[in-house]
């Protein structure tokens, strides 16, 4: 299976990152329904909201891929060429992929998907069975051991962010009485201002309350 990954870099060009082999492609996506009893009649669609896409990706990179990768940010390049190889005097020719030069993919793949973890930046994903935008990583993994010396397995857990829109509205003053200028509220009671101390005035309120 071939999965493509796509996301802008810093200066808005698009990275794509194709995998040599996909062994795992899990999608997911759940829906909350609320714990509350619901009224017989009532739109039940209103107490259960839906959840966002997750995606699980399982694959590989390989150092020396057995075909020319269509996209590739290592900017590696090669074709399919005839080797002659000479054994027990008799000329063998081979058909083989040989590259323009010599270059570590497993390690160029690795720095690009950390920076994009770390970074946060929203990834598309292409696969045989769909195309979906705005997802964000949210784990990255690699695995390494002595039957994967000549790959880069990798992990990674993305998750679908919702994307909302806002608009800005005008709110309009509320109407004047005609013939009263704007901020006119007409003239205001005086109020009466308590010189006494505070003493005094506790005082007063104590005698107030005696019988």
């Amino acid at each position: 299976m071939a999965t493509l990954l796509e996301w802008p870099d810093a200066s808005g060009n698009t990275i794509a990152v194709e995998l040599d082999l996909t062994s795992a492609e899990a999608w997911e996506l759940a829906a909350e329904v609320t714990d509350h009893p619901v009224e017989e009649g009532a739109a039940v669609s209103d107490h259960i909201r839906p959840g966002l896409d997750t995606l699980t990706l399982e694959g590989w990179v390989a150092l020396a891929p057995l075909v020319v990768p269509r996209v590739d940010p290592s900017g590696l390049t090669g074709s399919v060429r005839a080797t002659t190889v000479r054994a027990g005097g008799v000329d063998h020719t081979f058909t083989v992929m040989q590259w323009d030069r010599a270059v570590d993919r497993r390690r160029v793949m690795d720095e690009l998907f950390r920076a994009l973890t770390a970074a946060g930046t929203l990834v598309s994903v292409t696969t045989s069975l769909r195309s979906v935008a705005d997802l964000a990583v949210t784990r990255y993994r690699v695995d390494r051991s002595k039957d994967t010396s000549g790959v880069l397995a990798v992990t990674l857990d993305l998750r679908r962010v919702r994307k909302v829109t806002t608009s800005r509205v005008t709110v309009t003053s509320p109407a004047q009485r005609r013939g009263q200028r704007a901020g006119q509220r007409g003239a205001q009671p005086a109020r009466a201002t308590d010189r006494r101390s505070t003493l005094a005035r506790a005082l007063d309120s104590a005698r107030s309350l005696l019988p």
